[in-house]
């Protein structure tokens, strides 16, 4: 049998839609029909090699996570069904846990060197009409979900899910003052929407693009406050901080939460300028990318007790709350633009999303 897959035949080169042969099954193994797969913003930088993902030797089906109907499902596999709704976040590991890192996401990266060995299994990625992933590394969403959203809107799941990850990494909690740097992109744009959602005091929103930032205030004019990154350091740094401390009630020290979610950024200061605003024992979240040496003063973080996390993706446990957050209603997913595409048009969608910022997304719909 076979199947329509975007292929990369090589780095900073169009993807080219190719027929080729569906997946077979393996131990421990589903096999999906893809319904939605999000295109993040910074795809073509990926694509291109520029950001230095590891992917598995070419030709390769690329794509990030995935939303499908399960199709076929492996012998030892007993705790899901066929035609079952899931969402398939990409991340595996090895079962070990005295391995070191090894964590791939299928189609779109690798921890380090040691996921070689995961990415000659798991080689293909989501951008196909069927994508096959370990049974593990999916996670069932309620029917109901399609008869309030959008299969498109659906798409974003996997991608929001890592912004919930950061938040709850950070120990948010309702009423608390969160500063979101990169505010602007992707996974930022959905920090500010699920902090909000989630009972946030206020939200600094922290970026470069002036009318995005706008259109995130414009979602809670009281909560949200914005910072454009287009004057110094020292100018942006003193209004971050004094827009945390304002309302701290009753100290006016700073902000509880910080999380970085900037994107592909040759400089730190933005991030240093956002963890000056933390008031003491504030966390910091790291879950962007900054390739640079990050200069913090050691003084301020021991007397502050600051508290520096890293996040990467989510657990299952955390993407069960996420999920119950939006069939809920407390987590509105309409707030969401998404623009969709059928596989056929792969790079004109990935255009598309290089042009978009905010709570704008592009979504590839392989079966359409």
């Amino acid at each position: 049998m076979t199947m329509k897959a975007a292929r990369l035949n090589a780095f900073d080169c169009p993807l080219t839609v190719e027929t080729i042969e569906t997946p077979k099954l393996i131990a421990g193994s589903v096999i999906l029909r893809v319904i939605s797969v999000p295109i993040p913003s910074f795809t073509q930088n990926v694509l291109s090699g520029k950001l230095g993902y590891k992917f598995p030797p070419f030709p390769t089906t690329p794509g990030p996570t995935a939303v499908g109907i399960i199709e076929e499902i492996a012998d030892d596999v007993y705790d899901i069904s066929k035609g079952q709704l899931v969402v398939a976040p990409n991340f595996i590991a090895s079962n070990d846990p005295y391995s070191k890192n090894d964590a791939i996401l299928i189609g779109w990266t690798a921890a380090s060197a040691l996921g070689d060995r995961l990415q000659k299994i798991y080689k293909d990625g989501s951008l196909a009409e069927k994508f096959l992933v370990p049974s593990n590394a999916v996670i069932p969403l309620p029917d109901s979900l399609l008869a309030e959203y959008s299969t498109g809107q659906l798409g974003i799941f996997g991608y929001i899910g890592i912004s919930y990850g950061a938040i709850v990494r950070g120990d948010f909690q309702g009423g608390q003052i969160v500063v979101v740097n990169g505010a602007t992109g992707t996974i930022g744009s959905a920090v500010v929407l699920l902090v909000l959602s989630l009972g946030a005091s206020r939200v600094i929103a922290v970026g470069r693009d002036v009318a995005t930032l706008k259109s995130l205030q414009a979602q809670d004019p009281r909560r949200v406050f914005i910072v454009p990154l287009s004057s110094s350091i020292d100018d942006y740094s003193t209004k971050i901080a004094a827009l945390a401390a304002e309302i701290d009630y009753p100290k006016n020290e700073g902000a509880h939460l910080f999380i970085d979610a900037i994107g592909g950024t040759s400089t730190s200061e933005p991030t240093v300028a956002c963890l000056k605003a933390l008031r003491r024992n504030g966390i910091a979240v790291f879950v962007g990318s900054v390739f640079s040496p990050l200069p913090i003063s050691y003084m301020d973080v021991m007397h502050k007790q600051l508290d520096i996390r890293g996040s990467w993706m989510f657990s299952q446990e955390m993407f069960g709350n996420l999920i119950r957050l939006v069939t809920s209603g407390v987590v509105d997913l309409n707030k969401i633009k998404v623009h969709t595409f059928p596989l056929d048009q792969v790079n004109e969608a990935i255009s598309k999303a290089s042009t978009l910022k905010g709570l704008d997304w592009v979504i590839v719909e392989p079966n359409k």
